[in-house]
């Protein structure tokens, strides 16, 4: 969101981190019940003491993420993946890269698993770097 200029504010980046932050707990309560045995009271304790929740809001919250399995682990993975991918980008394209095209490209064909996404992604940054590879060539032979 950085830069698409969406945060109009420091308000509106505070709101964007506590969002992160909100997965990263609901991450950590996920594992937590589903791999390391937790409670529902521990789950609820882990997010009343490192959240922001109130006690009937992370019971409520527990309950969800005992339906689901996985789920914030899943969508957790999808947000690193996404941004190793543009970081990625931004390293082999340099000036090349623009966000527009790079956000364009991830989100043109909906839904797909994570590896087709990174093959496709990483396909596009080859793409682009050999269309300015062949632009200059072009532009070279005319001067």
């Amino acid at each position: 969101g950085d830069e698409l200029n969406i945060y109009t504010s420091w308000k509106d980046r505070l709101g964007w981190l506590l969002l992160d932050l909100k997965a990263t707990l609901l991450l950590a309560v996920d594992t937590g019940i589903h791999t390391k045995g937790w409670s529902v009271n521990d789950a609820k304790d882990y997010l009343m003491q490192h959240g922001f929740f109130t006690e009937q809001q992370a019971s409520k919250i527990t309950h969800k993420i005992m339906l689901r399995p996985g789920f914030w682990s899943a969508e957790k993975t999808g947000f690193v993946t996404i941004t190793t991918l543009k970081q990625q980008a931004i390293k082999q394209l340099g000036d090349l890269f623009e966000p527009k095209h790079f956000h364009q490209q991830l989100l043109q064909k909906g839904r797909l698993p994570l590896t087709i996404v990174e093959t496709q992604m990483n396909e596009w940054i080859e793409r682009t770097m050999q269309s300015a590879a062949s632009n200059k060539s072009v532009v070279s032979k005319i001067q």
